[in-house]
């Protein structure tokens, strides 16, 4: 994961979600390793017990307690491994705590990144000033049409009932593709994306 903003603290919780991720994948790997490890050893332990059973020699006997040992100590890895795995809820909950030191250090990068001599943010400002003088424009240009239309429908509604008036407006907003109510649609879904999912600082 790559950061762009210049702070050795994200540099470290970087390095250390990195870091577990790979020890994830290397969990996964190790599992599939030790399972075929002790099902090799465990044939190998069967040979070498018949083999010592059959000769009864000391050096028949050491082989047998070594892969007697190995197979031990590769079965606890598998457990270990096991337990890593187990362990991902716990670990996902967990939270690494900060030093107040860090805390403020992080603080001032990230201040620095979003404060308006940034480029990124001097630039996103100047068009933050030009979309809302066009949204202003678009609002002045739609008051008159919401105004007429408001009587329309007002007069619909006194006359015809609320039923009718629901059911006629309702028919007219599908009238044209490219018509007011569609268009209105979509410049507040354009706008909303602003706010979704990212609401930082409020």
């Amino acid at each position: 994961m790559t950061i762009n903003i210049e702070s050795t603290v994200l540099e470290k919780l970087a390095e250390y979600k990195k870091n577990l991720e790979e020890r994830e994948n290397e969990c996964y790997a190790n599992i599939g390793f030790l399972e075929n490890e002790i099902e090799r050893l465990e044939n190998e332990l069967t040979a070498t017990e018949n083999r010592y059973l059959i000769e009864g020699t000391k050096e028949s006997k050491k082989i047998y307690e070594q892969v007697c040992n190995l197979l031990e100590k590769t079965e606890k890895d598998l457990q270990m491994e096991y337990r890593f795995l187990a362990n991902k809820p716990r670990r996902d909950k967990a939270k690494l705590e900060l030093t107040e030191e860090e805390k403020a250090s992080l603080l001032t990068d990230l201040a620095a990144f979003t404060d308006p001599i940034n480029p990124l943010v001097e630039d996103f400002n100047e068009k933050g000033k030009a979309f809302i003088k066009a949204y202003n424009d678009l609002m002045e240009t739609y008051g008159p049409i919401e105004e007429v239309f408001d009587l329309a429908v007002s007069l619909i509604g006194s006359v015809c009932g609320k039923k009718e008036q629901r059911k006629i407006i309702f028919k007219t907003s599908f009238m044209n593709p490219n018509g007011l109510s569609q268009n209105i649609e979509r410049y507040k879904n354009e706008i909303s994306r602003m706010n979704a999912p990212r609401n930082y600082f409020w």
